[in-house]
């Protein structure tokens, strides 16, 4: 809803410093969630399952579920998992990032879209994504239901997502038109639909150190999304096109799917029986 917010509110206006009327509306709406947040919580949602029991779905992994003996945090992020989870975060947040933040430019400066049909269309695209993140999560469920181990459908998941995201080669090449605004939309729904399946994969590096496993992850994806920005930026000054810049970013995600495919450790732990 956002463009949509800023259209309504800055169309056909120019004062200096509109831009906060925007931000304060977004950031009202903000507080209303949190407060119904609060009030849809129940403890249930905060219990963790028995340490002594095993993994959900640990039978039909593969020996893929993390085990109850995972020893210290150092432990488990000198790993051969932790260093591909590295090598996924960076590039399916340097992919997202990328293409979120340059679209409307790619739109208006490098395929002479009006800002107002810019703002419109990024509407259409956060939907989108949206779209691939439930999906993504769905097909992986489907695919397990119908005897796919865990990690293998999550695994197929992402590539396919990251096959949607290599489209932006095919984007480079487009002129203005619906065909163009129509793969932006397939791009857009694998770009989020990368991030169940890689917060799937970190489950099972750890469930004792989930919360510091995801944040220090989270970490490496912003301290190496910044650099890559600026180098979209250098690119763009320098060619004065934003198409070569588009066309790598979609592909980053199938790097990672490389190292996934390739350097991912299987666990050979067996579950434990519950007494």
């Amino acid at each position: 809803l956002t463009p949509l917010v800023m259209t309504w509110m800055l169309a056909g206006r120019t004062e200096p410093g509109l831009w906060r009327q925007p931000f304060l509306v977004i950031g009202s709406l903000g507080v209303l969630w949190l407060a119904a947040w609060f009030v849809l919580l129940r403890d249930s949602d905060f219990t963790t399952p028995s340490t002594n029991a095993p993994e959900p779905g640990a039978a039909r992994t593969g020996g893929d579920a993390p085990s109850d003996g995972e020893g210290s945090f150092w432990r488990v992020i000198f790993t051969r998992r932790f260093a591909v989870l590295v090598v996924i975060v960076a590039c399916i947040n340097t992919c997202w990032q990328i293409i979120r933040a340059w679209l409307p430019k790619f739109l208006q400066e490098g395929r002479g879209y009006e800002e107002s049909a810019a703002l419109y269309f990024n509407s259409f695209y956060y939907i989108a994504t949206d779209v691939g993140c439930l999906g993504a999560g769905a097909m992986s469920l489907w695919l397990v239901k119908r005897g796919f181990t865990v990690h293998g459908s999550r695994a197929f998941v992402y590539g396919c997502c990251a096959a949607l995201t290599a489209l932006t080669v095919v984007v480079a090449f487009l002129p203005k038109g619906w065909l163009l605004l129509g793969l932006f939309l397939v791009v857009g729904a694998g770009a989020l639909g990368l991030f169940p399946c890689y917060y799937s994969f970190t489950q099972e590096l750890s469930t004792r150190h989930q919360g510091k496993v995801t944040g220090l992850l989270g970490t490496v994806a912003w301290a190496s999304s910044s650099p890559f920005q600026k180098l979209f930026g250098w690119t763009v000054d320098r060619t004065h096109s934003f198409d070569q810049g588009m066309a790598l970013a979609g592909v980053l995600p199938i790097i990672a799917f490389l190292f996934l495919w390739l350097c991912w450790e299987p666990r050979q732990d067996k579950p434990k029986s519950i007494p």
